[in-house]
């Protein structure tokens, strides 16, 4: 087993304010952000360059346990430095096939036929 990419994040930051007639004010933030390919080379793919990396303000009302509204979000972010070598795009490329259903494995007609059924 080997990992492809690692992701670093530094700082994350989650504030909650909630009132008693059911309104929440959240605050979230990551600080920095950097994803690194581990092999065959490796090197920096993404990386933060001003801080935060994320940060995230929303307010919200819970009406009931599944019904919430919300009020007010802002989203920012930061700036992003990315490089893009033929390395990374293959690594991409292979995670994003062992991630897909039915890319790996037997079919449904394999399974039956050595089950002997």
């Amino acid at each position: 087993r080997w990992e492809a990419f690692t992701i670093s994040l530094a700082k994350v930051c989650l504030d909650v304010h909630q009132t008693p007639t059911r309104q929440r004010k959240v605050d979230f933030k990551i600080h920095d952000v950097q994803v690194d390919l581990q092999c065959p080379p490796r090197d920096v793919v993404l990386k933060s360059t001003t801080r935060p990396f994320l940060q995230m303000c929303y307010e919200r009302d819970d009406v009931r346990t599944l019904d919430l509204h919300i009020k007010e979000m802002q989203l920012n972010f930061g700036d992003l430095e990315v490089s893009v070598t033929g390395e990374a795009l293959e690594q991409v490329r292979q995670l994003r096939r062992s991630l897909m259903p039915g890319t790996v494995g037997l079919a449904l007609r394999e399974v039956v036929s050595r089950a002997h059924v």
